[in-house]
């Protein structure tokens, strides 16, 4: 027992008192009546409904939350569905709490994999830095019943498989996570820059088996095919919604650029936009290709590479805050690295942690918390981190 409260001798210590911060938040949240997991009661109703065969998609009794989702990710949330909705949301956070504690135990584990027990302290305080820097967001996540750490963790056990060689896994894992939310289509273009044959091929191979496990539960190839088109277009009636690069929760690289560079007058057409939109991917593209060559030679290269990947995810789609916790694997390279920072980068990069964790609405209240969402500060933190990570890449340390 005494090992187990030693922060020097008890590894898992940090994880514990992260935990705990998760618990204790669950206690709050029932105790203000505030336990509503509202996006997790969407995953929930869907899962009930695709298990009576029952259509997913726009139904007016469910007024704004509505299932934008797969018909696949719905069979995801069967096991939860089965249980009293109460007892499901309380299942459900702790399922999260734990997915999240694993995803914050393999970014370091990626990191730095050849750790000594000697280092039990450094372990700890790593846990617990990244634990604070996205605390916001893990609990944000937790209060909606969310799942982008369930895609961070698909992603870094991809990642992992993929330095392994085992394209088959690689191949499931992201297979699933497209079904989940379709952000990891951003692998696809590296597979193939990278060659990796193999894995696109079992991604191919994954994504139309479990496109057809639906068809379990509506028993007809109609009904499946119309639940699978269904989902297409809520994705474009989403793509199509969230365009505005002047609106404020507009947090995309595309939005913060041309607010922050005065394009306004010029980015006048749909057309324009769209270009100007182009323009940016190509450039990004173009950076990527570099940062690749950068990393020949390097050890497990492919980790910083998933770094870049997962942190241009919440900085391309219109997400809002709610994925910026994908920059996880980011926190911790930097953290890790940082005594090899020199002294503006360090500077820059407490500036990052600060602006992508900062937020926090409970303390600052509306109006600030408002404001730091206008000026659009967590994408500046994010692409702040995201520059270090590619300046360490460029310096070849990861």
């Amino acid at each position: 027992m005494e090992h187990f409260f030693s922060y020097k001798k008890n590894p898992w210590l940090g994880y514990a008192m992260v935990g705990l911060v998760f618990l204790l938040f669950l206690f709050a949240e029932i105790l203000n009546k505030r336990f509503w997991l509202s996006d997790f009661e969407v995953y929930y109703k869907s899962a009930a409904r695709i298990l009576e065969g029952q259509n997913l998609y726009r139904i007016k009794a469910d007024d704004f939350y509505i299932f934008k989702y797969s018909p696949v990710s719905a069979v995801f949330f069967i096991p939860f569905a089965i249980l009293p909705f109460w007892i499901a949301k309380v299942v459900y956070w702790l399922f999260y709490s734990f997915i999240m504690l694993a995803c914050i135990h393999l970014a370091i584990r990626m990191v730095w994999p050849d750790h000594t027990d000697k280092r039990n302290g450094s372990i700890n305080s790593l846990v617990l830095l990244t634990g604070l820097i996205l605390m916001v967001h893990f609990l944000r996540e937790l209060h909606l019943g969310q799942v982008n750490y369930i895609l961070m963790f698909l992603y870094l056990l991809s990642c992992r498989y993929l330095v392994a060689g085992k394209p088959g896994a690689v191949g499931i894992l992201v297979s699933i996570s497209l079904f989940i939310k379709p952000f990891a289509l951003i692998f696809l273009p590296y597979f193939l820059y990278k060659k990796k044959w193999k894995e696109l091929a079992y991604v191919f191979l994954y994504t139309i088996i479990l496109a057809a496990v639906p068809l379990l539960f509506y028993r007809s190839f109609t009904m499946t095919a119309s639940q699978s088109l269904a989902w297409l277009h809520e994705l474009f009636v989403e793509l199509g919604n969230k365009q505005e690069f002047s609106l404020p929760a507009n947090q995309t690289i595309f939005s913060v650029i041309a607010r922050y560079a005065f394009l306004g007058g010029i980015l006048t057409t749909p057309l324009r936009f769209e270009v100007f939109q182009l323009l940016i991917l190509l450039l990004l593209a173009f950076l990527m290709v570099v940062l690749i060559r950068r990393g020949n030679g390097i050890s497990k290269q492919e980790i910083t590479e998933m770094i870049f990947l997962t942190g241009l995810i919440p900085l391309l789609a219109f997400s809002g805050e709610n994925s910026f916790g994908l920059f996880l694997l980011a926190v911790v390279l930097i953290l890790y690295s940082f005594k090899d920072l020199s002294l503006p980068m360090k500077i820059l990069a407490i500036i990052g942690f600060v602006f992508v964790g900062g937020n926090i609405h409970d303390l600052w209240g509306d109006e600030l918390s408002a404001w730091i969402d206008k000026v659009s500060l967590i994408s500046l933190g994010a692409m702040s981190l995201w520059f270090i990570v590619a300046t360490l890449r460029f310096r070849k340390l990861c």
